[in-house]
């Protein structure tokens, strides 16, 4: 609400500097041309400038990519868009996931590609998992991909979010067990690098403790058993905007160079960010 109040007086902030411009242009028949007509424009302009701009990349299936969305408004999407306005980073998105695919298909040039092109800043790699256990991936060979993947970004200086993917109810009820396999292998690929550039965010598991914690129920939360809906991406989106908001503050994600002192604990603020801390 505070935010929403914040808007509105920003909004009635400008409209009102506005009609201050136009009645100086205009008073007594002068015909006086001013340097700054659009305040509007202005203000965006003015904080482009002077926001710092990070690309984030972001790799996955359709979950990452928003599906069951109305507006593909995936929950990573969510959660930068709010991170944006939070911490005063300006994050453009660049989104390579595709729907359907299991992450051991991306093959290794296809994903240098990718990192050539969007040159990023933060690479976010949250696969849905449920691709790869229906096509019997070896958890081996996607443990190996989860690692490939890692190693390229940082050969990039990106730095690098393995993110869980939200629940829904093929991952927390008919391929639990293996789904909780599959992560485990992420997990152990992310933990494998010990790099501060590298981050392992358990975005399941907190969104399944919120979920239980305010007595949710997943049916509004999802579709088809295999995505979240509307409604799924936004509270999935919200907690990872909570959790890296807690760990990062108001500063960008900066690539720690060997030898520099690593500032924001990224990785003990991730793991020890418990369901408690995730209220609002």
């Amino acid at each position: 609400m505070r935010d929403d109040h914040r808007k509105k007086l920003a909004r009635t902030g400008v409209s009102l500097l506005g009609s201050s411009l136009v009645l100086l242009a205009t008073w007594g028949g002068s015909s006086v041309a001013l340097a700054n007509t659009n305040p509007i424009q202005n203000t965006i302009q003015n904080k482009v400038a002077i926001e710092p701009t990070e690309t984030v990349m972001v790799v996955g299936g359709s979950v990452a990519h928003g599906w069951a969305d109305p507006t593909r408004d995936s929950y990573i999407r969510r959660s930068f868009a709010m991170l944006s306005e939070s911490t005063h980073v300006n994050y453009q998105y660049d989104d390579q996931s595709i729907p359907g695919c299991p992450a051991v298909r991306i093959s290794s040039t296809t994903f240098q590609n990718w990192l050539n092109q969007d040159q990023p800043n933060v690479v976010i790699i949250s696969w849905g998992i449920l691709d790869d256990i229906h096509n019997h991936t070896p958890l081996a060979d996607f443990q190996t991909t989860i690692h490939d993947e890692i190693a390229a970004s940082l050969q990039h200086q990106a730095v690098v979010f393995v993110v869980t993917p939200p629940v829904v109810p093929a991952n927390a009820d008919k391929w639990h067990s293996l789904f909780e396999q599959y992560v485990s292998a992420e997990r152990a690929a992310a933990n494998s690098f010990s790099s501060p550039n590298v981050h392992f965010v358990p975005l399941n598991r907190d969104m399944a403790s919120y979920m239980q914690m305010k007595n949710l129920s997943l049916s509004n939360y999802s579709v088809g058993g295999w995505h979240p809906n509307a409604a799924g991406h936004e509270l999935a989106g919200i907690l990872l905007d909570k959790a890296m908001v807690q760990m990062l503050g108001s500063r960008p994600i900066e690539f720690v160079r060997k030898g520099s002192e690593w500032k924001h604990g990224f990785t003990s603020a991730i793991r020890g960010a418990g369901r408690a801390s995730l209220t609002f």
